[in-house]
């Protein structure tokens, strides 16, 4: 159903094959919210977009998080925003794949925990967000979290990505 719904174009794209392959290796089946996601990184893909610093707002199933560390992109650092139990779930998903050493991961504290060079993933809890104000991230995203947020939350996070001058990229 899904090449009915989709069309054949999308399954023929690298980022389709790279979703593909981060399911394979979760143990999970490929659904339309991984679906969204291939979109997502083609879109971004073709505006040359997914480089440096890279924050994602509220990841589900670390399907953003996840796509980003199989594409294997040594030059990117990531930000994860979310809440605690989301964040050890993401957490604990990425470890248990082996998609990145523990050594180069993060759980952010404070404002020098972002100024670790040798760190490539950086777990933030929502309340901490702040701490991402002018870090020279140049994109964010958000899938569909933000529908979950109140307003005072999403003028929030619209301040730290103006504070970037950055991409912002929502489904």
């Amino acid at each position: 159903f899904q090449r009915l719904i989709f069309g054949n174009k999308i399954f023929k794209t690298k980022e389709y094959h790279l979703f593909k392959k981060l399911c394979h290796i979760q143990n999970r089946q490929l659904d339309v919210d991984v679906i969204k996601h291939a979109f997502t990184f083609n879109l971004l893909n073709r505006h040359n977009i997914i480089k440096k610093n890279i924050c994602v707002i509220g990841d589900g199933k670390a399907n953003c998080v996840g796509g980003l560390l199989t594409m294997n992109k040594k030059d990117i650092k990531i930000f994860s925003i979310n809440l605690t139990e989301v964040l050890i779930h993401d957490y604990l998903m990425i470890r248990n794949t082996n998609l990145i050493d523990d050594d180069s991961i993060i759980v952010v504290n404070n404002e020098k925990d972002l100024e670790n060079p040798n760190k490539k993933l950086f777990l933030i809890d929502a309340s901490k967000s702040y701490l991402l104000k002018n870090k020279n991230i140049n994109l964010f995203i958000n899938m569909v979290s933000m529908q979950e947020m109140n307003f005072k939350n999403i003028e929030h996070y619209f301040q730290i990505i103006k504070s970037n001058s950055a991409y912002f990229y929502c489904c």
